[in-house]
């Protein structure tokens, strides 16, 4: 009895160690195993950026892009907008968008999907 427990523990040990071998690219070819894409944080438009403006307060830009997943505690005055997507293949694309604030605005964006420079509001002609 003595011997089939020390088997058994063995057993047991052997089959831990080898189930961290398995990868989950090898795993995603197992005929029958449905894979499914993974959309994770913060959906960010082109043309919700392109709304993006300096001088916007943190509430304005909370309406418009959501709350930001990645707070960040040193750096209070910068949002973080982060978005992946992994595909049933395994293939991973992220984007990234930064919004810094200023006195109280937004002073810089940058990132995936930050604003073009021709999106810029023109300056107004005076029409009296």
């Amino acid at each position: 009895m003595h011997s089939s427990r020390r088997a058994c523990l063995l057993l047991a040990i052997v089959s831990i160690a080898l189930s961290g071998c398995a990868s989950e690219r090898s795993l995603s070819f197992f005929p029958g195993v449905h894979r499914i894409s993974i959309l994770q944080g913060n959906i960010i438009t082109e043309d919700k950026v392109e709304q993006l403006r300096t001088g916007m307060t943190k509430n304005q830009v909370r309406y418009l892009l959501g709350t930001p997943l990645v707070n960040d505690p040193f750096h209070l005055d910068q949002w973080n907008y982060v978005y992946t997507h992994k595909d049933p293949e395994g293939n991973e694309t992220r984007q990234e968008l930064t919004v810094t604030f200023e006195d109280g605005g937004v002073s810089q964006i940058e990132g995936a999907y930050a604003p073009s420079s021709d999106s810029e509001p023109e300056a107004e002609e005076d029409l009296s």
